[in-house]
């Protein structure tokens, strides 16, 4: 009866004041919203970087691949080759202990005169004597393209295989405002044909 007069003439019974006491206040809920919200833009901020971090990351792959990929072509084209030259000269060495070569000139399995190059950052190939076209990524900059030609001169006279080596020097950059990821890549190819 005590709580029924109370809650009859407006006042609050211990019962309704225990059970106000467990809800939160505006105050409360104000602050667990913010807090919640700091929470998800740190966690959103967080994983849009990871998304740009893991694009970067493909772009860069990719572009590497390219550069992969032209190296084993050029290398699997010299293996087959025969008439290994330097600075557009068949017949010419380049050894290790000279200058290397700025270009390279063979004659390809079907006989077609294949010459490689590094003009304004990029490796360039010509097949018998036409213009010369890229080869490269325009993302990848080549600041060096060296051959060693060893061996050219001996031809089908001589019972050593003729030798190329390629060093290769640049950067990769896959999107701007990347900082650059220099490589340097070397590799060596020595003619199939055997001269006997």
């Amino acid at each position: 009866m005590r709580y029924f007069f109370k809650d009859m003439l407006g006042g609050k019974s211990e019962r309704a004041r225990s059970e106000a006491s467990r809800a939160f206040t505006l105050i409360e809920l104000m602050v667990s919203i913010a807090l919640f919200s700091i929470v998800v833009v740190v966690v959103a901020a967080a994983y849009l970087n990871l998304l740009k971090l893991d694009k970067d990351a493909r772009a860069t792959v990719q572009i590497a691949n390219n550069l992969n990929f032209v190296i084993d072509t050029m290398s699997r084209e010299i293996r087959t080759g025969k008439n290994y030259g330097c600075n557009g000269t068949q017949g010419q060495n380049c050894p290790f202990s000279g200058t290397p070569g700025n270009s390279f000139v063979f004659t390809d399995d079907s006989g077609e005169t294949i010459t490689y190059r590094l003009y304004g950052g990029q490796i360039q190939e010509s097949i018998n004597g036409s213009a010369f076209t890229l080869i490269t990524d325009p993302l990848i900059t080549v600041n060096a393209l060296n051959f060693y030609v060893s061996d050219a001169d001996s031809g089908s006279q001589g019972r050593v295989q003729p030798k190329v080596t390629i060093v290769v020097q640049g950067s990769i950059t896959a999107n701007a405002g990347q900082s650059p990821i220099t490589f340097d890549i070397e590799t060596s190819a020595t003619q199939r044909q055997i001269n006997l």
